[in-house]
C-alpha cells in the first residue's frame, strides 16, 4: 500500500508544475512503480520526488513521466519553463533586464534565460538556426559562451539571438547590452593597472 502523498506547498516555485504531474498520473491510474516499468530510465521514487513539489525535477525527468503517463509533453515544458523562472535565485537566472546589463556574466545568463524560454533548443538545433538565417555560429563556440568560458562577440551573440526567435528592434537592444559589458570590462581593466 502507498503512503499518502503530503500536500503542496501553494506558495512553492514548483506547484503548478508538481500538482499537473500528480493529476496526470491519477488520470492514467498508475503506480510509480508502473511508471518506472513504463519508463525504464528512471526510478519509482525519482518520479515521486518529482511531484513532490519540493524541488524543481530535471526536463529529463518530467519528460518520462509525462511520457510514462500519456500526458501532453508541450504542457509539461511549459510548466516546467515557469517553475525555472519562478526560482530565479536557485538556478542562476535572477539577473538584470537586456537594457540594465552591464556584466558579461548577466549577458550570458540573459542568454541562458533567452535559450530556455526559447523551448531550449539544442546546440545543434541553434546551429542550424543560424545557417538559415545565413549566419554562422558553431555549437562548440556557443558551448563556451553559454558556459562561461568566453565572453560573447558581437558576431556570436548576434548568431545566437536571431536563432532563438529575436526581432531586428530587439536585437538592438541586445547589442546595445553588449557594448555596455565590453565597456564596464575596459574600465575595469583601465583600474587595474
Amino acid at each position: 500500500m502507498s503512503r499518502k502523498k503530503s500536500p503542496l506547498d501553494r506558495n512553492s516555485c514548483c506547484h503548478d508544475l508538481a500538482a499537473w504531474l500528480r493529476r496526470q498520473r491519477k488520470k492514467s491510474n498508475l503506480t510509480y512503480r508502473q511508471m518506472e516499468a513504463k519508463a525504464g530510465s528512471y526510478s519509482a521514487s525519482t518520479f515521486s520526488r518529482a511531484d513532490s513539489g519540493c524541488h524543481i525535477p530535471s526536463y529529463a525527468v518530467v519528460d518520462a513521466y509525462t511520457e510514462a503517463c500519456g500526458a501532453n509533453k508541450e504542457h509539461a515544458r511549459q510548466l516546467w519553463i515557469k517553475a525555472l523562472l519562478s526560482s530565479p535565485h536557485k538556478y542562476g537566472l535572477q539577473v538584470p533586464t537586456i537594457d540594465t546589463c552591464l556584466y558579461a556574466g548577466q549577458l550570458i545568463q540573459l542568454m541562458i534565460r533567452l535559450r530556455l524560454t526559447s523551448g531550449q533548443p539544442s546546440l545543434r538545433k541553434l546551429e542550424q538556426n543560424a545557417n538559415k538565417a545565413g549566419r554562422v555560429l558553431p555549437k562548440s563556440t556557443l558551448a563556451d559562451v553559454l558556459r562561461g568560458k568566453r565572453a560573447p562577440s558581437r558576431k556570436i551573440l548576434e548568431a545566437f539571438i536571431f536563432a532563438c526567435g529575436v526581432s531586428e528592434q530587439e536585437a538592438e537592444l541586445w547589442v546595445d547590452a553588449l557594448k555596455r559589458t565590453q565597456r564596464t570590462r575596459w574600465i575595469q581593466d583601465e583600474l587595474n593597472r
